[in-house]
C-alpha cells in the first residue's frame, strides 16, 4: 500500500483517502456474508469498486486521448494502474475493444483464498470503472483465472459492454405535447391500469425526451403495446433471456446505478419505473423507499423526470404516505382530460394494439 501513500501526496489535497489493511478487507467481506449471503455481498463489493475506479481515474484527470492507440494504452496502463495499490497489471493481447489483462500480487485474492470461483469482485468492478471512465464507454470484465482459485495470478477479459443502455430519441410525432412535466421531479401516477402511466411515457418519448422504463412485464410486450422502438427498457425478472437487459429483484443498489448511468447520458430524461410494490416483496419497504429517494435526488440533479405508478391499496395507510412524500402526484383529472383524444401515431393495426394494451393491463393487474 506504500505506492497508495505516494499517489495521496501527488493527488488534489481536497481529496480525502481511507487506507484498509488487508485483514479489515477480508473482515468486511465475512461480515457483510453473515448479513447479507454471498451473492448480495459480491454484487455489493463489485459496485463499490467500480464506483471507486471511475472516481480514481477522474482523480487522475488522464485524458481518454492518451490512450488512441492499443499500443499507447499497453504502455501507459502499468503506470496509472500501480499507484491504486490493488495489484500490478499486464497486458496480454488485443485490441481496444476486446482485451485481456493479468493482475500479479492481487490484495483482494490473496487474503480471501482459498476459493472455488474467481472473487476479485472489487477488483473487477474497479477495473471496469476505471477502463469505463478513460474511453468513455462502458467497458465489462470477466475473471478466467483467480489467485484465490490456485493460480498464479488473475485473469481478466474486458470488452465493450454491447448491452450498455445507450439514450436514443424515438420517432418524433407532429402534436404538442399533452402533458407537461415539472423538470427535476418524480411523480406518483395513483392507477391500477398500467396503461396510464405508458401513455404518460409515450407521450414525453415522442416529443424529444429519451426514456428509459424499468418494469416487470416483458419487454416486447410493452415496445409491440405503445409502439416504443428507442427506448431503453429493463426487465425486472430472475429470469435471462438473451439480447434482453435484465435485473433481480433483489439488485436494489445495480438498479440505481443504470438509472443514475442512464440518466448521465440522456438527454431530458424520462425514467418509467413500474414493479414497486414487485421490488418491496422481494426486498423490504425501507430498502425501496431509500433507493428511490436516491434515484430522485439523481432525477433533479439531470433536470430528468421520473414516473412511478403506485396502487396505493397495496400500501399501509403509513408506508403509502412515506412514499408520497418523494413525488408529485399526477392527478385523475390530468389524465381524464385527455383520455379521449386519440394516440398521435395512427397506424392500419390500431385496433390491434387497443386489444393488446387492454390486455397488458390485465397481465399487469394479476401480476401486481
Amino acid at each position: 500500500m506504500l505506492e497508495s501513500s505516494h499517489y495521496m501526496e501527488e493527488s488534489d489535497a481536497s481529496t480525502a483517502y481511507f487506507l484498509m489493511p488487508d485483514v479489515s478487507f477480508k473482515s468486511l467481506n465475512e461480515e457483510l456474508e453473515i448479513i447479507m449471503g454471498e451473492d448480495k455481498t459480491a454484487d455489493l463489493v463489485y459496485r463499490l469498486g467500480y464506483r471507486c475506479g471511475e472516481g480514481a481515474a477522474r482523480d487522475t484527470a488522464v485524458d481518454n486521448q492518451d490512450f488512441d492507440t492499443i499500443e499507447k494504452f499497453v504502455d501507459e496502463l502499468p503506470e496509472h494502474w500501480i499507484h491504486i495499490g490493488l495489484s500490478s497489471i499486464e497486458f496480454l493481447k488485443g485490441d481496444l475493444e476486446d482485451f485481456y489483462v493479468s493482475l500479479w500480487d492481487t490484495l483482494e485474492a490473496k487474503v480471501m483464498r482459498p476459493q472455488k470461483t474467481p472473487f476479485c469482485h472489487f477488483t473487477r468492478g474497479f477495473l471496469e470503472g476505471v477502463i469505463t471512465v478513460l474511453f468513455d464507454k462502458k467497458y465489462t470484465a470477466r475473471e478466467k483465472k483467480c489467485i484465490a482459485m490456485g493460480d498464479d495470478h488473475c485473469e481478466f477479459h474486458v470488452k465493450v459492454d454491447t448491452g450498455a443502455l445507450t439514450p436514443d430519441n424515438e420517432e418524433l410525432v407532429k402534436t404538442t405535447q399533452r402533458y407537461e412535466l415539472m423538470k427535476g421531479m418524480a411523480y406518483m401516477v395513483k392507477y391500477e391500469d398500467v396503461e396510464v402511466p405508458f401513455r404518460l411515457f409515450r407521450d414525453m418519448v415522442t416529443h424529444g425526451h429519451q426514456g428509459l422504463i424499468i418494469t416487470r412485464l416483458f419487454p416486447q410486450m410493452i415496445r409491440d403495446s405503445y409502439d416504443l422502438k428507442k427506448s431503453s427498457i429493463i426487465w425486472l425478472s430472475r429470469d435471462t433471456v438473451k439480447e434482453i437487459a435484465t435485473i433481480q429483484p433483489g439488485q436494489l443498489g445495480l438498479l440505481h446505478h443504470k438509472i443514475h448511468e442512464f440518466l448521465k447520458k440522456s438527454e431530458r430524461g424520462v425514467v418509467l419505473l413500474d414493479g414497486v410494490e414487485y421490488l418491496i416483496t422481494q426486498n423490504s419497504f425501507s430498502s425501496v423507499l431509500k433507493v428511490i429517494q436516491l434515484i430522485t435526488g439523481k432525477v433533479a440533479l439531470f433536470g430528468a423526470n421520473l414516473i412511478v405508478p403506485l396502487n396505493p391499496n397495496a400500501f399501509e395507510k403509513k408506508d403509502f404516505s412515506l412514499f408520497s412524500r418523494e413525488f408529485r402526484t399526477f392527478s385523475h383529472a390530468d389524465f381524464e382530460k385527455t383520455k379521449t383524444e386519440s394516440i398521435p401515431t395512427v397506424r392500419k393495426e390500431e385496433t390491434v394494439r387497443k386489444k393488446d394494451t387492454g390486455g397488458l393491463s390485465m397481465f399487469s393487474k394479476m401480476l401486481r
